[in-house]
């Protein structure tokens, strides 16, 4: 960081996973980490409630290397945490997605059938 550059950043160490965040001392770092954190917080808790506690820890990762790869600083926070949300919970439904199928079609192929649906004789 250069003399010109009138911001300063400082860290911010959050209790989910090992996130570093970086802020800018114009921004109220405690707001965003709070905003980061219901954000986080509500989605776990609507995954608990569809998919069960065993996707959750699957979730919050997904979440939280979605948080560590978007350039969200400067922008709306809740907006840009709320796409973090959306976008994860895409790729959550398109892992469970695939997870179903393939099971699906090792249970059919352990019954005999193939991949076409036809009894094997």
């Amino acid at each position: 960081m250069t003399t010109a550059d009138s911001h300063s950043y400082h860290r911010l160490s959050c209790q989910i996973g090992d996130i570093t965040v970086l802020t800018r001392t114009t921004l109220n770092a405690t707001q965003i980490a709070n905003a980061a954190l219901r954000e986080l917080g509500a989605f776990l808790f609507a995954v608990k409630e569809v998919f069960g506690t065993d996707k959750v820890q699957r979730a919050a990762d997904l979440w939280i290397r979605r948080l560590e790869t978007t350039d969200w600083m400067g922008s709306n926070n809740a907006k840009a945490f709320r796409q973090i949300t959306i976008q994860t919970l895409a790729q959550l439904a398109d892992d469970l997605t695939l997870q179903t199928f393939l099971q699906e079609r090792s249970e059919l192929s352990n019954q005999g059938f193939t991949s076409t649906g036809a009894k094997r004789c």
